[in-house]
Formats: structure tokens, sequence, C-alpha cells
């Protein structure tokens, strides 16, 4: 009697433990599925964001984009032309711990940025942290930011 029911306890424990195995299978890091259309292969600045937390991270970074905003305005009181219009290309990588630790910022398509307005959205972005996001590997994100004056 004591074998039977030793017998049917190791059998629940060995169904929970299949339930757990599946279960944790299915909460892995999901892989967004994108279809790229030819254009978008073309452009040199467009991230395919393979894992969910790169489109969060570039979320978060754009998000941030009211201080980029005041370089962009700091950069047009020094220019006669006043009516400008700038796209940038930024490419981070941001370390597990949230900690930025590269920043390439150029022109869209390879245009080259003014020396100063570069200087400072490149500090901008060093200074910025992403620790609260809690990610579980290190991600290199690339994404455009639009600039135009009035």
């Amino acid at each position: 009697m004591l074998n039977n029911h030793l017998t049917s306890i190791r059998k629940e424990y060995s169904f929970l433990l299949v339930l757990v195995l599946c279960f944790s299978c299915s909460t892995s890091p999901k892989k967004l599925t994108k279809k790229s259309s030819p254009q978008a292969r073309g452009d040199s600045c467009v991230s395919d964001h393979n894992y969910a937390e790169e489109k969060y991270l570039t979320t978060a970074a754009k998000a941030q984009a009211n201080i980029l905003a005041r370089c962009f305005k700091n950069y047009l009181q020094f220019e006669e032309d006043k009516n400008q219009e700038i796209k940038i290309c930024n490419t981070l990588t941001v370390q597990r711990s949230g900690k930025v630790t590269f920043v390439h910022t150029r022109g869209f398509k390879g245009d080259r940025l003014p020396k100063d307005l570069k200087m400072c959205m490149e500090q901008e972005y060093w200074k910025m942290n992403f620790a609260r996001m809690q990610l579980d590997r290190r991600y290199t994100i690339r994404f455009p930011i639009h600039f135009k004056s009035r």
C-alpha cells in the first residue's frame, strides 16, 4: 500500500516537473518576427528589433529626445540659417546593468553632422541610464531622430 502511494506521488511530481519545464520554455525571451520591405533594407539606420527588449529600449531612448532637442536649439543659436532640418542616425550599446557603453551619432545616410551638435548629443547619450529596464543581456540599438526648425 505504501509502495502504491509513493508511486502515485512520484507520478504527480513528474507531471508537475513537466508543467514547470513547459512553462519555463514558454517564458523565454520572445523574438519578434517582422518582414522587412526591400526599401527598408537599403536604409542603414533601421534596426530590426529582433527582441522585444530592443524595441522597448529604443522607445525609452527616443522618449528622452527632449534633452536632445536642447542640443539642436543650442546649435541653431550660433547658426546664421535658422531654418534647418537634420536627420540623425544613433547607435547605442547598453549593458545589462543599463549603462551606455558605446555611442555613435551620424547624419542620416552618411551625411556629416556639425561637430558641436554631434558632441552635445553623444554626451547626452552617455549620461542616459536604462537600469530600471532590468535588461537580461547587452543590446545594441540603432534608430533615427529628426529635428526641424520652424
